[in-house]
């Protein structure tokens, strides 16, 4: 079911604009406690419910944590226990600020994602602000769901974030997963953008292409404790975009 090496078969290093952005609540974690949260849904009230995304992020989050030196877990949402607030205006004791790696896997647009059961309740682009410029911890986040890299739409989410790996065109509902191939890849000492783009090729359907929106010299990131990690964006650091087509 469609949700909608480097092997680089596209390559756009686009200047998609300068962030900019007000600070709003402070948190800290890093590479002395780095911890992820991840938020999987399944279940859609509108019939067109997934099989494999809780799978998806639990693999992601236990290979996580089990493999990667120093990393513990946050929290494991599933389903009803997702909500738009979890992403929107820090909203939520498990809003994905608070977490230096954070996942989502379900279904999503090119301006949004559906953040709930109840499909029509979305966490806009628009209404996330995501990394040190909104007082945020998070560092990475990852998108599987269709299109969210289809424009630039989730620039505007990117408040200090150092990269957010997504899709640009469909993904789809596939086990072995997306995030526990991710996985393997980071916590073998790959950059995230790298694993990224190595797991679409190994994961994903001939023809899926992935996104990675990056701020300026965090391209080749690696997980806390892994590898080397760039520093935090400031307001006037410009972000770029790498695009892979399996």
């Amino acid at each position: 079911m469609i949700k909608q090496k480097v092997i680089c078969l596209t390559l756009s290093m686009l200047l998609l604009g300068l962030i900019t952005f007000n600070p709003l609540v402070a948190h800290a974690t890093g590479p002395s406690n780095p911890v992820i949260g991840v938020y999987g849904i399944n279940y859609y009230t509108a019939g067109n419910s997934l099989t494999w995304s809780i799978k998806d992020v639990d693999d992601l989050y236990s290979r996580v944590t089990s493999n990667a030196p120093g990393w513990h877990g946050a929290w494991d949402l599933h389903d009803w226990d997702v909500i738009p607030g979890d992403f929107q205006f820090n909203l939520g004791s498990q809003n994905v600020n608070k977490v230096d790696l954070g996942y989502f896997s379900g279904h999503g647009q090119t301006d949004h994602i559906c953040a709930s059961p109840q499909q029509w309740n979305y966490a806009w682009a628009s209404l996330c602000r995501w990394g040190s410029l909104n007082g945020g911890a998070v560092k990475w986040i990852g998108l599987d769901a269709c299109l969210c890299g289809y424009d630039n739409s989730w620039v505007q989410s990117m408040a200090g974030l150092h990269e957010l790996c997504t899709f640009c065109t469909n993904s789809y509902d596939k086990n072995p997963t997306m995030g526990g191939q991710w996985a393997n890849y980071m916590t073998a000492g790959w950059s995230i953008q790298d694993s990224w783009v190595y797991a679409n090729w190994a994961i994903e359907e001939p023809g899926t292409g992935v996104k990675v929106f990056y701020a300026q010299g965090d391209g080749n990131d690696h997980l806390w404790n892994v590898g080397s990690v760039g520093p935090d964006p400031t307001s006037s650091t410009p972000i770029y975009s790498y695009t892979s087509y399996k």
